[in-house]
């Protein structure tokens, strides 16, 4: 069995420990802490979707799952910016594996305060692997759409986090054109283009013959509206 799906819990057996394969773990009207699941073992564990608090997360510390778990849902959890905040910075490097943090149906308004704190704290960004940051139905979805400031903030969010390339819609010619610009790259892999006339981000001791530029490109293009996200539910937008 790879998915398990529990209703008005409150507490979890130990025998869940005896499904090694299990990759999926949804509860549904339940009060699931995650203190509750130190003692198990759900070392493949790859999704989760349970009650919590952003202060349940923030302590979280040496639960099983951590090095496996690749999607992390809080929708409709009354999300402000601040715990935004606290999500990116606090508990995201929490789950080193994490591709896919689905926010929608929050009150996230702005992207801008998360840019000044990484240009002023001059904070590193260490994730590799987040590629799905779902923000639909937040205020700052129509907001970075409208607003050249909050636009010019998502741009400088999308080179820091340059491998985020999904933020909500998967059409991304409902976006503005320059933020959908900016998501193509990170979908190309941004290692690969030489930026300002410098060496290329991969250390460059090679380079690709101009005459396959075009070919690559257009690869690279006709895939990027290709989602590899649906694979862990159908929450794109429509």
């Amino acid at each position: 069995m790879t998915e398990l799906r529990l209703g008005i819990c409150r507490s979890l057996p130990l025998e869940l420990s005896n499904m090694p394969q299990l990759k999926t773990l949804r509860f549904f009207d339940s009060r699931i802490l995650l203190s509750d699941f130190p003692g198990l073992g759900f070392k493949s564990l790859k999704r989760n979707e349970l009650e919590f608090n952003i202060d349940s997360l923030r302590n979280i510390d040496n639960v099983r799952f951590q090095d496996s778990l690749k999607y992390l849902g809080m929708e409709n959890c009354n999300l402000d910016g601040e715990m935004f905040q606290t999500l990116l910075f606090e508990i995201r490097p929490k789950f080193p594996n994490l591709s896919c943090l689905d926010l929608r149906f929050n009150i996230i308004e702005s992207i801008k305060p998360v840019v000044d704190r990484i240009k002023n704290d001059n904070y590193r960004i260490a994730t590799k692997s987040l590629h799905f940051l779902n923000l639909y139905r937040n205020p700052i979805f129509k907001k970075m759409k409208t607003d050249p400031i909050e636009k010019a903030a998502m741009l400088s969010f999308l080179k820091s986090y340059n491998t985020v390339y999904y933020l909500g819609d998967k059409y991304y010619s409902r976006l503005d054109p320059d933020i959908e610009c900016a998501l193509r790259i990170n979908h190309a892999g941004r290692k690969i283009f030489v930026e300002n006339g410098g060496s290329s981000s991969s250390g460059g001791s090679r380079s690709l013959p101009p005459s396959l530029w075009p070919t690559i490109l257009e690869r690279a293009y006709e895939k990027s509206d290709h989602i590899p996200g649906h694979t862990y539910g159908s929450w794109s937008a429509d």
